[in-house]
């Protein structure tokens, strides 16, 4: 359960709408609105990890992360470590034949965005009503 539950999947709009409430919410949870610190409950933070930053990579960013000699998943095994009941976000991370949505819209039909499928490390698009995975990055471009 939570942000971090690996079966968790959004489709286009909604993997905003999950962007978003990573950023503006106490300790990133959904739960109460805020734009600063001052606005949560004692011991809390405005946004996930105290970042308000979080975003959704572009297509450049997700595929420099597959490892083409590998296969499901095609990535290095800090980005996949065969997440299993009871592994923590410090423990696992999981990318084995899921398509990852990118913040890369695809030029030719708006309707699409891209994407990466970790099982082959294949770049592709898929229609923005399909529900996917979502990896929340920070930090400049």
């Amino acid at each position: 359960g939570g942000v971090h539950d690996k079966d968790n999947r959004y489709n286009y709009p909604q993997a905003y709408d999950f962007i978003d409430m990573l950023n503006n919410t106490c300790n990133g949870e959904g739960v109460s609105i805020c734009v600063a610190s001052d606005q949560c409950g004692a011991g809390e933070v405005c946004g996930f990890a105290d970042y308000r930053d979080w975003r959704l990579p572009n297509i450049k960013e997700l595929v420099s992360i597959v490892h083409y000699e590998n296969i499901n998943p095609a990535t290095s095994d800090a980005f996949n470590t065969e997440c299993v009941d009871g592994c923590t976000l410090a423990t696992c991370s999981c990318a084995a034949g899921v398509f990852w949505w990118s913040s890369t819209t695809y030029a030719p039909d708006p309707s699409h965005a891209l994407g990466v499928f970790f099982g082959n490390g294949d770049a592709r698009d898929l229609g923005k009503g399909n529900a996917r995975p979502v990896r929340a990055v920070r930090g400049g471009l």
